[in-house]
């Protein structure tokens, strides 16, 4: 039974964001502040969440239980929403850029769970960077383009931020089949309906590349107007800790249309093949290998609004772990999930949201109150607030 008094938090929380609307609506819109022609940005991202499996707020890793990219959260299979019974500030990051005329940069530092999830790199010097959102400095004479840095992956329908998606939670193939950032250098050109871009980067989320060599990727995107968008991606590279030689490789295709002001449609499709992941019998400890494990995935999602201001999502998704590359066990198992998100733009600056999401899998992948992976399903609720310049 959930009692009042664990929702008393999330009132205090809307209420305050409230009070701030009008403050919010004197402000520029996203993007749009500047201070002697660079660009200011600041961004607040806060969540409440409650997971019904009643799950330990303990941070002590659970055994056979790492998830994700930094170990083992409160809530199974997330990307940033990874709290339970308690408030969370997901990001507060503050930066400056610059567009690249011909010459620009994009500097972004802050603190939260996001980022601490989002640098846990293995290595002390990943360790050093843990507050750096992203760095990049670029240069664009005409349709050309170049960026070097630590950048955005962009590699799928979602992004890191939580406010350029349609949902609040990152689905399943965010989590598991796409890169999250990359850090080297990117060229790219511009030939109208299509942007194209190749890369050569270190490791997957990495500052310091631990493997035999660099990755290679490659983007195409298209558009037709503001209706209509497509984009493919596709990174390969030796990822795999410690042996650093074996390929592993990342497709995805995406996109979504617009039917009206008020209503589209998206679609996300990722493919991942890796060769000698490391995987080991549900009975033992001992690390065994597998030549080529492939998992893959697919999200469907409709965004619409039935009331000014407001906006609704859902998103239904289905990951197949072919072999066992999630949880590393030599199985494979099936997750689907469905979620419900809310949107409320209280103002061009503040949002006010709040997401459902029922987990489900075919062999127990979720943790209950003990932190033990007895549980085929999850349902978890939150409601969060945005606020960004």
């Amino acid at each position: 039974e959930i009692h009042m008094k664990k929702f008393y938090g999330i009132a205090a929380l809307v209420s305050i964001a409230w009070m701030g609307s009008a403050q919010a609506d004197s402000l520029p819109a996203p993007g749009k502040a500047t201070v002697g022609g660079i660009k200011v940005h600041g961004l607040v991202d806060t969540y409440y969440q409650y997971n019904f499996n009643h799950t330990s707020t303990s941070t002590t890793p659970a055994t056979q239980a790492s998830v994700g990219q930094a170990g083992q959260p409160q809530a199974s299979r997330r990307a940033y929403d990874t709290g339970n019974r308690q408030f969370e500030i997901n990001q507060a990051t503050v930066g400056l850029s610059a567009d690249a005329n011909p010459v620009g940069f994009d500097v972004r530092f802050g603190v939260g769970n996001q980022l601490e999830i989002l640098n846990a790199g293995t290595g002390s010097s990943e360790a050093t960077m843990k507050h750096l959102r992203k760095a990049t400095v670029s240069w664009a004479p005409g349709a050309f383009s170049m960026v070097a840095g630590r950048m955005d992956a962009d590699f799928g329908f979602e992004r890191i931020d939580s406010v350029d998606n349609w949902n609040y939670g990152r689905s399943l193939g965010f989590v598991y089949n796409q890169p999250k950032f990359l850090t080297g250098l990117k060229l790219g050109y511009d030939f109208g309906s299509v942007d194209a871009s190749v890369g050569y980067v270190n490791g997957v989320d990495k500052y310091n590349d631990n493997n035999q060599q660099g990755s290679y990727s490659l983007a195409l995107d298209w558009s037709n107007g503001s209706k209509t968008s497509a984009s493919f991606n596709y990174l390969v590279g030796p990822e795999r800790y410690e042996i650093g030689r074996e390929m592993r490789h990342y497709v995805n295709v995406n996109g979504k249309h617009w039917y009206s002001d008020t209503f589209a449609l998206g679609a996300d499709l990722n493919f991942n093949r890796g060769r000698n992941e490391v995987i080991r019998p549900e009975s033992a400890t001992v690390t065994i290998r597998r030549e080529t494990v492939n998992w893959y995935s697919v999200a469907a999602y409709a965004y619409t609004s039935f009331l000014a201001d407001h906006w609704d999502t859902l998103r239904v998704e289905w990951l197949r772990d072919e072999m066992g590359y999630i949880e590393q066990l030599d199985r494979g198992n099936n997750f689907i999930s469905g979620t419900v998100t809310h949107k409320y733009a209280v103002s061009k600056n503040l949002s006010l949201l709040g997401e459902l999401r029922w987990d489900h899998s075919t062999r127990n992948a979720f943790l209950n109150g003990a932190r033990e992976l007895t549980r085929d399903n999850q349902v978890t609720m939150l409601a969060a607030a945005t606020f960004q310049i």
